[in-house]
């Protein structure tokens, strides 16, 4: 792994959501995300699944994630929502919904990427995004 992880706060919010009951099918995305990344390097991620947007430098990214609990291919599990920045060799996570259950979402409205996409850059130039460990289970790091 040569990158670092972020993220803004919708994702924070969706992951949240997703996990706080284990009933709804959700609570071990935050393992399947880290999964999926385990073994990754940056360029890796930067080619990867569906490219939403290429801004140069900063790519918006679509990433399928399979959900563990639920048995459900990356097709039928999560739809990650990343941007990469190249300059940085950062992947900053911006949303994460599934395809399936309860919460489910078709996609994602096309204003919803650009607010993100504004939301990281307000947080990039203001140095508060959230820095994460994908070795533990998607933890915040503590500034140190």
């Amino acid at each position: 792994m040569n990158c670092t992880f972020f993220s803004i706060p919708t994702f924070r919010t969706s992951i949240e959501q997703l996990c706080r009951k284990e009933k709804d099918g959700y609570h071990l995305c935050k393992s399947d995300i880290c999964k999926f990344f385990k073994d990754l390097t940056f360029q890796d991620i930067w080619a990867k699944n569906y490219l939403i947007r290429d801004l140069n430098d900063i790519r918006i990214i679509k990433i399928r994630i399979p959900n563990s609990f639920q048995n459900l291919s990356s097709a039928d599990g999560f739809r990650l929502i990343i941007c990469c920045n190249n300059k940085y060799k950062t992947v900053n996570l911006l949303n994460i919904y599934p395809k399936r259950g309860k919460l489910a979402q078709t996609d994602q409205p096309p204003f919803e990427y650009k607010r993100q996409l504004k939301d990281y850059a307000t947080l990039l130039k203001s140095g508060i995004l959230a820095e994460h460990d994908i070795t533990k289970e998607l933890a915040i790091k503590l500034p140190e």
